[in-house]
Formats: C-alpha cells, structure tokens, sequence
C-alpha cells in the first residue's frame, strides 16, 4: 500500500469509548487499537468518562497512546429523549470546531450511535475540506426496531428529515452488515455508491492471549453460554423450552448441564426460567468486564446465539464464538445475516423459529456428539478472514481512508 506523506490526521468522534463497558464502544476500540499503528495521526473526541452507566477498564488497554479529549455533558433526566447525543451537543460542537482548527484534519470519523452527533455535519462541510465518515453500527432512520414512549413521534420525524440532509453531506458511509447497505443503497438510490460494509468481528490478540484460562477441568459438567442481553424481539423462552425437553428427556441433572447467561439479569430471562422450573440448571452473571466475557467463552462447550426477527443483524458476541472455535448453536426469528454465517460456520446449527422439539433434538446432538468436530478450520477461517477479524478490518478501514484521501 503507497503510504500517504506527510501523515494525515484523522478525528475520530465518538460518544461511546472505553472505559464504556459493553458492546457499544467495542468496535471503535478495535478500530483504533489497529490504525493506532497505521500511517495516520489519531484524535479523538468523545465525552467525560461519568458518563456512562458501565464501565469495563479491561477495554482501556486498546486506546492507552491515543490522544483522547473528553468534553462535558448534560446529564439527561427520564423524561427527557433517549439520544444521548442531543445532550452532549452543547459541549461537544465548539470543541469539534475548535479540533477542527488546530488540528486540520484531512478526515473526520463519526461513529454512531448516538446519531444526533451528527447533525454537525452539513456545518463542517462548509469551514472544511476534511473527508467527513460515518460509521454506522446500527441503521439510524431505517433501523426497524423504533424508539417508545412520549418523544417517540417526535424522534421519527427528526430522523425522517435529518438522516438524508446528514447523509447527503458526508463523503462515505460503512454499515455493519451488507444487508444494511443494501438497505441504504435502496433508500438512497442517488447515493448508493457512498455506503459500504466493514463488518464487526473477533479480535485475534484476544483469542490468542496467554493470559485467558484454559478449558475446564475433565469430567465437569455441559456448559451452554449466551453473551448478550434479551429483548421483545430477541427472547429466551423458545430455548429455555427446548432446553426443559431435552433435560428432561435425557434425564440429565444440574451437575451434567448449566445454562449461563454473561450479561445483566433480566426479568424477561428470569420470568421464563421459573415459569419452566429451570432454576437450578440456568443462571445469569450480571454484567462482566470484556476480559471475564472471553474467559468463560473459552471455557464453553457450546454457544447460544439468539437472532433477532431482522435479517441486517449480527450479534457481536458470534464473533468471539468463532474466534475461539466454539460449536454454535442458532435459535433465529429469520433468515439473514446471521444464517449466512452461520452456513459458513462448520461448527454451526441453527433453527428458524424452531419448535420445541426440535431445539430439544439439536442439543441432543450437541450434547451427545460433542468429540465430533470439523477436521480442519483453517478453509473458514480463510475465506471469511475480512467478515470476522478486526485486524483484517482496520486494515480495510485503512485502505479506504487512503482511496478517500487520494481522490481530494
């Protein structure tokens, strides 16, 4: 790759930023973990550390030689909007500005959400040439899953009228999945060429450190995990009934099988587990730090991913399955993103809205089929190399601030 001289700097904007915890500042992390040593000169802005609700050190690690600057905010109240950036917008337009000018960036990098950061674009477009990215984990106005509650008419209508005043001002757009560009590129069929994907992933430094446990001890029990949280749309009951069946029928006890869910208890989870009787067999760990998330996925024996009933998305967390080489079992709402992982995956199965039965009929196979594993994963691994590795990811985000800037 011709290296661009002088080096470019590039501002990077983002509202959530370790120490965030959780899935929203992941992958900017990994971002800027990797270009951190590309040929550019990194910024960035976000905003006071007080201001998230988790935080998870561990992904600090990342971002430690990058200059950060961190403005305040409004602490927004629950009656107030849910978009934080609406309260972060006072604060963080004069220090954009103000970066703008001392550092003359040749590229500006938003990642979202929340999406109201954005809102500054069409001004930037006019006090400079910097190339303006956005970076979109999830769809913004086209995002299927819609906010609630008093504001919620509003909100829709700000959207439906800021999104493609926002977008016609920014030189490229990337989507976390390719069914989310196609989304964009049909919505927006006069911009099409300015969105494309770089998918979420595993970071291989992570699934090689020395410094994660190794397998559990032989002779221990089964143990199923699920990272992530569930919602109306992403359920647990379907599972947990096919997982009752199969327990019952196999006459397994608490000793032989667990089902662990790695992330904050929630009622829904909890109401399902007791309405089935499973309180001895499923329990939840509350929210954990990165590090601790990746230790207990190593130690599965298998993986649970839930699939929400929108064919854009894929759950973070299945990367990290993959990365670890982790049999995957899928309970899907639809075909999509996700199954054509999945179908890539040979350590994969997966059901869409799978009966109880037949949830019950996959983890017997599972359990009772476990020494059976794929040869040779070295082909996968290959193939889907720049769907599933961050590295690989940030080099591609490389290559494409490079083509932006050639072309100025």
């Amino acid at each position: 790759m011709t290296s661009l001289s002088p080096r470019k700097n590039i501002l990077i904007i983002t509202y959530h930023l370790p120490p965030c915890g959780g899935v929203t500042s992941l992958r900017i992390a990994k971002f800027l973990k990797y270009l951190s040593s590309s040929h550019f000169s990194l910024y960035v802005l976000s905003v006071r550390e007080n201001a998230y609700a988790q935080h998870d050190p561990s992904l600090t690690k990342d971002i430690q030689h990058i200059p950060i600057k961190r403005t305040f905010y409004f602490k927004r109240s629950r009656c107030m909007p849910k978009d934080e950036g609406l309260f972060w917008l006072p604060f963080y337009v004069p220090a954009i500005i103000n970066t703008v000018f001392a550092k003359r960036p040749a590229l500006i990098f938003f990642n979202t959400s929340p999406f109201y950061i954005l809102l500054i674009i069409p001004f930037l477009k006019m006090i400079t040439d910097a190339k303006l990215v956005v970076d979109m984990r999830d769809p913004w106005r086209l995002n299927p899953f819609k906010p609630k509650g008093f504001y919620a008419p509003l909100a829709n209508l700000i959207d439906r009228i800021a999104e493609p005043f926002v977008l016609r001002y920014s030189s490229l757009v990337i989507n976390a999945t390719e069914y989310a560009t196609r989304m964009y590129q049909n919505q927006y069929k006069t911009m099409r060429h300015k969105f494309i994907t770089v998918y979420n992933g595993y970071d291989p430094e992570d699934v090689h450190r020395t410094g994660l446990r190794d397998t559990k001890s032989k002779g221990s029990g089964f143990d199923i995990i699920y990272a992530g949280g569930f919602y109306d749309y992403r359920a647990p009951r379907s599972f947990l009934a096919g997982f009752e069946k199969f327990i019952h029928d196999a006459h397994l006890t608490e000793k032989e099988i667990r089902f662990i869910v790695l992330g904050k208890t929630e009622e829904l989870f909890l109401s399902a587990v007791h309405e089935l009787k499973l309180n001895t067999f499923c329990f939840s760990s509350g929210h954990l730090p990165y590090d601790d998330t990746l230790h207990c996925i190593k130690r599965a024996d298998l993986c649970l991913v839930v699939g929400g009933d929108h064919p854009y998305q894929i759950p973070t967390k299945v990367f990290e399955y993959i990365g670890f080489g982790k049999p995957i079992m899928g309970c899907l709402q639809s075909e999509g993103e996700l199954s054509l992982l999945l179908n890539r995956y040979p350590l994969a199965r997966y059901t869409i809205r799978g009966t109880t039965e037949e949830i019950a009929t996959m983890l017997h196979s599972f359990y009772f089929k476990r020494n059976n594993r794929a040869a040779d994963m070295n082909g996968f691994y290959r193939a889907l190399d720049p769907m599933i590795n961050r590295k690989t990811q940030a080099k591609l985000l490389e290559k494409i601030f490079d083509t932006l800037l050639l072309a100025r």
